[in-house]
């Protein structure tokens, strides 16, 4: 009653002073839904939403464009540029609205480039759209009502992962103060193949953060645990040009833009909010993210040439996975990692159950101790006999002290293989140019079955 009263009295001082109160545009009676200036406020829900009139609205002018384009009509550059403004005028309403209008906006940019707007002529008709502007137009056509709504506040991250690039690699890692549960310390790094050290720092910046969160919702999937669903996501970089183009969603460069769109749209197929931060890099060091990217150890990136890996495929194939590989040199599209990547099947071999595979096993000369150990571990524990795998492992020849373990293990005679440039480098550097000529190999067809414990 004395909200009421104040509430009037207000009312009669603001009419006494002159002010005219036009009952159409006022509402006297609270509520938590209002509709101004285009949008629908919802306080319940902290949210401008787009009213149902002018979604429809919003609709119909995008399916519009795409009628005339499928009948091959003329559009001219009034036409498109009115739908155009109608669909950039939704960004406060519509979380997805620069996403969304992203190559639109690049023709009607390009259009418009050098003209001042007198000298616009707007009758003009405009080249015939592409897919990707069709695309756009598709999305406001048919899935505006799902994505129909913006929160007035951003809300709290429930996932803070850091991300660095270097000219070799990127890494990301899940930084200390995120809510969300990860299996601390959780790091995912790579190296860049051939083509992608040829990028601008910047592409590769802004590469790490989808790259990381793929490889981060891989190994919790793998691991049985459910995969990153329903949650929002804070990235810091130390790339301010990274961290734009994250958080508005696209910009001018299209190698950029692709790169940023690639990761909105895994993102939101998994109804996960990506938020961008800038991190200076001096605390990019300190939270690791930058040891990540720089510490990758390239001299051991080596990889079998394709013509021997598949005449050894043949021979004792089909192999099913690459058990010692990175997103650079695995020669299987299945395969295991040292560290934690997007496209690998799991992080590290010597943790995997090999039961029902067919393992391809080129690992580096110091790994092979640890994998006869790993073999000796998996006989002890399944009994041996009734769960023995074979295997194919590559060595170099003439092998040290384990030799005799791998006769006793051998369900095959070896095959030695004096190429001098059977192993390539895959990453050049000014530590690894070429296999050196003192090297050969031997091929390896080993069991479990062959090989006890006391070995």
């Amino acid at each position: 009653v004395t909200v009421i009263r104040q509430f009037q009295f207000v009312l009669d001082l603001a009419i006494y002073l002159g002010f005219i109160i036009r009952s159409p545009k006022c509402r006297l009676s609270p509520s938590r839904q209002r509709v101004w200036s285009g949008a629908l406020i919802d306080t319940e829900q902290m949210a401008l939403f787009l009213p149902q009139k002018k979604r429809r609205g919003v609709s119909r002018s995008a399916a519009s464009l795409i009628t005339m384009a499928k009948k091959n009509q003329n559009i001219s550059m009034r036409k498109f540029a009115s739908v155009v403004g109608l669909l950039r005028s939704c960004m406060m309403m519509v979380l997805n609205t620069r996403l969304r209008t992203q190559f639109l906006m690049r023709k009607l940019s390009h259009l418009l480039v050098g003209r001042n707007w007198a000298e616009v002529n707007w009758d003009r008709i405009i080249p015939p759209l592409i897919q990707e502007e069709l695309n756009e137009l598709d999305w406001w056509t048919h899935h505006l009502r799902n994505y129909n709504g913006r929160p007035i506040r951003t809300p709290l991250p429930d996932l803070i992962t850091a991300s660095d690039a270097s000219d070799t690699g990127a890494g990301l890692i899940v930084t200390k103060d995120s809510r969300t549960y990860v299996d601390l310390p959780f790091d995912a790094r790579w190296t860049f193949n051939p083509t992608e050290r040829l990028w601008h720092i910047t592409r590769k910046e802004l590469s790490a953060p989808l790259q990381g969160i793929m490889a981060l919702n891989s190994t919790l999937t793998s691991s049985g645990a459910p995969g990153l669903r329903n949650l929002v996501w804070l990235n810091r970089t130390d790339n301010k040009v990274g961290d734009s183009y994250v958080t508005k969603q696209g910009g001018k460069k299209l190698d950029l833009m692709l790169m940023s769109k690639a990761l909105w749209d895994w993102c939101l197929q998994r109804a996960i909010l990506p938020l961008s931060e800038y991190m200076k890099g001096d605390d990019m060091v300190t939270d690791g993210a930058d040891l990540q990217s720089r510490e990758l150890y390239t001299q051991m990136e080596w990889k079998m040439q394709d013509r021997w890996f598949q005449k050894l495929d043949k021979l004792w194939g089909p192999h099913t996975v690459d058990a010692f590989a990175s997103r650079i040199n695995h020669q299987l599209p299945r395969y295991y990692s040292r560290w934690n990547e997007a496209e690998a099947e799991a992080r590290d071999a010597l943790k995997q159950d090999p039961t029902g595979e067919n393992w391809f096993c080129n690992p580096p000369h110091v790994m092979i101790p640890y994998l006869l150990h790993w073999v000796q571990t998996f006989n002890s524990k399944t009994n041996s006999q009734p769960n023995a795998v074979e295997f194919t492992l590559i060595t170099r020849a003439p092998v040290a002290w384990f030799t005799p373990i791998l006769h006793a293990m051998a369900v095959q005679p070896p095959l030695l293989i004096d190429d001098p440039q059977l192993m390539q480098p895959v990453v050049l550097d000014k530590r690894v140019k070429e296999q050196p000529t003192s090297w050969s190999f031997m091929a390896w067809r080993l069991s479990t079955r062959h090989v006890s414990t006391t070995d």
